[in-house]
């Protein structure tokens, strides 16, 4: 028997459940990851949900469609609070994307001072996405889901980090699997390392984002981004999108 296809496109616009970022089950509403306003909008496949003979789910790519990757996973409350975060993102993205694009640009490094930036919220649009994508990071560091929706400063966690890379392509993408999450917003890839992933391969030079988190919300530091130019290929978003640590 082959396996039952489920596509996710088809969930009824009110559908009920617990919302990846906050716990509470209310009504979910759409959740574009990575933003809209980071131009997920385009032609994507959205999310599958795959029921094998066993009964258990894995996670595949639909048909090919216009609207972005968007699936249900935040209530509509708490997308209201990311959307704030996802301004920072783009306000942010400005500076490295026109240095990486220029003609001049070499090498396969990013540098920047990044004076008055809102870091804060910057990072925490990175969190709520890998929130988004995985169903068990909340109950792993409900610390850091708090700390995304309220704004307040707090210190890393240990595991998962995570790490920041920029890149010169332009696709948007999702991968997902046991250990790591990446997400490719152009330009940059931020990725989600466990705590074994940490241990096994590291970080390969990636940027940490974990001092971000101690920037409040509205906070505006002075800080330095350093991080590696780095190709991620095609990402489609495949196997179980859990991190484990």
């Amino acid at each position: 028997m082959r396996a039952r296809r489920i596509p996710v496109s088809e969930v009824d616009k009110k559908k009920r459940g617990h919302c990846r970022l906050c716990g509470e089950y209310r009504f979910l509403t759409k959740t574009h990851i990575p933003a809209r306003s980071a131009g997920n909008v385009g032609m994507a496949r959205p999310p599958i949900v795959l029921t094998d003979e066993g009964g258990r789910k894995t996670y595949g790519l639909g048909d090919e469609a216009l609207g972005g990757i968007r699936d249900y996973w935040f209530c509509a409350r708490c997308n209201n609070v990311t959307a704030r975060w996802d301004e920072a993102f783009v306000a942010l993205a400005l500076q490295p994307l026109a240095a990486l694009h220029d003609p001049q640009s070499r090498g396969n490094t990013f540098e920047a001072t990044i004076v008055g930036g809102a870091v804060g919220e910057f990072v925490r649009c990175l969190w709520a996405w890998m929130f988004a994508i995985s169903d068990n990071l909340r109950q792993r560091v409900p610390e850091v889901a708090k700390a995304v929706i309220n704004g307040d400063a707090m210190e890393p966690p240990a595991a998962p980090r995570l790490f920041l890379g920029v890149t010169r392509e332009v696709q948007i993408g999702i991968q997902a699997l046991p250990n790591s999450i990446a997400v490719t917003a152009p330009p940059f890839v931020a990725v989600l390392l466990s705590e074994r992933a940490l241990k096994t391969a590291g970080a390969g030079g990636l940027f940490d984002t974990g001092p971000w988190l101690t920037h409040e919300v509205g906070s505006r530091p002075t800080v330095k981004l350093r991080a590696p130019v780095v190709d991620p290929g095609p990402l489609p978003m495949i196997g179980e999108p859990v991190v484990d640590s």
